[in-house]
């Protein structure tokens, strides 16, 4: 699955709609429309951007894709805005605004684009490309203190063997002074 499209609809009563790779159908739990939405809701765990004075929240995962979650104009029978879920398995958060883009042409439902205007998305994409650094430079850390603490722990464990066998040398050179030529120990 490329991308995948998910929103509530007016009422409780009526099936969420789901877009998978395009195809627009009402959720009613299918092989397809469940691993959808085990995609979906595995992605809790990615790194999360969270846009002040928007619902917009972006979440994304090195070489996995985005997930954009925000709401549409739209109200539901309470009067709360619609929410929706997009996922795209895209290596550019521009591109998976392209793709967001022409997939809800396919609804009728209204979204501010001005959350993600050009300027925006420039300015998530560097957020997006500093955290993705920032983890890189923090997993390079980890592996640098994880073979700097092996490394430590072979001199110290091979420094204890190695004193071990000239305690176990020196016992054996003594019984072999104490011992004449017959093997008897004087």
């Amino acid at each position: 699955m490329n991308t995948i499209l998910w929103t509530q609809n007016e009422t409780p009563l009526t099936p969420s709609t789901l877009i998978i790779d395009g195809d627009c159908s009402e959720f009613k739990g299918n092989k397809l429309q469940n691993e959808a939405m085990k995609i979906l809701s595995a992605i809790s765990n990615w790194q999360t951007i969270r846009e002040e004075n928007s619902n917009l929240t972006i979440q994304f995962k090195k070489d996995e894709g985005y997930l954009i979650s925000s709401c549409f104009e739209e109200t539901d029978e309470s009067g709360r805005p619609m929410v929706f879920k997009f996922y795209s398995d895209a290596t550019d958060f521009s591109d998976a605004v392209d793709q967001m883009k022409n997939i809800m042409k396919q609804l009728n439902r209204t979204y501010n684009w001005s959350e993600l205007n050009k300027d925006n998305v420039d300015r998530i994409n560097e957020k997006i490309e500093k955290l993705k650094k920032k983890r890189t430079e923090c997993l390079i850390v980890v592996a640098i203190v994880f073979l700097v603490t092996l490394v430590i722990s072979f001199i110290v464990g091979s420094d204890k063997t190695a004193t071990k066998n000239d305690e176990t040398m020196d016992l054996k050179n003594d019984s072999v002074k104490k011992t004449n030529d017959y093997g008897i120990n004087e």
